[in-house]
């Protein structure tokens, strides 16, 4: 009996290491998105805001 609640706990904590895993990649994959998109936003407004400004 007493194994079997080990396993069943240890199995709780792998399932709850791997959807933390998950939220962190899929976070940061989001973020790394979303902070690419912003800097070639950045680059385009200066690009024409360089060319209005010539």
């Amino acid at each position: 009996l007493l194994y079997q609640i080990i396993t069943t706990q240890y199995m709780y904590l792998y399932l709850y290491l791997y959807l933390y895993l998950y939220l962190y990649l899929y976070l940061h994959l989001y973020l790394h998105l979303y902070l690419y998109l912003y800097l070639l936003f950045v680059c385009i407004n200066i690009i024409l805001i360089d060319l209005l400004t010539n």
